[in-house]
């Protein structure tokens, strides 16, 4: 596994973006204990960080979000929802929350491998 910390800066909600790894999928978050708010959703972007597209789950119709409660935790995300992300491009993601970040907030993104 392959770990990735991303920044969410204070007094924002979206994180800076970070690259796919290549030939890896997002399996997994670790949310620290300062962390506001209920949920994080996910941003992708096929070209190299021009566009970002927000991740919808395979039934294409709900925002694929998860939850994060109140305590630091590791949650396990479904990684078939995020294959579609190992392209073989440059592809990048970030993360968004449901709320502003005060202080600045550093979320682990952890990736496996795709065989």
């Amino acid at each position: 596994m392959q770990r990735i910390p991303v920044v969410i800066p204070a007094g924002q909600a979206t994180s800076g973006a970070v690259d796919i790894p290549e030939r890896r999928v997002l399996c997994g978050i670790s949310i620290p204990t300062s962390m506001t708010g209920a949920t994080v959703s996910y941003e992708i972007s096929f070209d190299g960080g021009s566009t970002y597209l927000p991740v919808y789950g395979v039934d294409s119709a709900t925002l694929h979000s998860t939850s994060i409660g109140s305590t630091a935790r590791f949650i396990a995300v479904n990684s078939a929802v995020f294959l579609a992300s190992h392209t073989g491009f440059k592809s990048k993601i970030r993360v968004v929350a449901v709320s502003n970040q005060t202080p600045e907030t550093t979320i682990n993104l952890h990736f496996r491998e795709v065989r």
